[in-house]
């Protein structure tokens, strides 16, 4: 399937790829994948599928502040 996307669209697209390092045509399928919700099979996954599954990963966390240093976690403190 060829896909044809007018200059203002690919444009954006170009220089998302460059701000994430990685090709155009990766991050349009990306893109498609994600709004239409496939799961990749092996015939579909590209070779960068841990880049892939690092980024879904991160994208799923969230940000919990702070951690809690050593000290606070000892097995001494545990118990005041």
């Amino acid at each position: 399937m060829v896909i044809q996307i007018k200059p203002p669209l690919e444009n954006q697209i170009k220089d998302e790829a460059v701000r994430q390092g990685i090709p155009a045509e990766t991050l349009a399928f990306n893109i498609m994948k994600e709004r239409f919700s496939i799961v990749p099979t092996s015939s579909t996954q590209t070779s960068n599928s841990h880049d892939d599954w690092l980024r879904l990963l991160r994208s799923a966390t969230s940000d919990c502040g702070t951690s809690l240093s050593d000290e606070a976690v000892s097995r001494e403190n545990m118990y005041d």
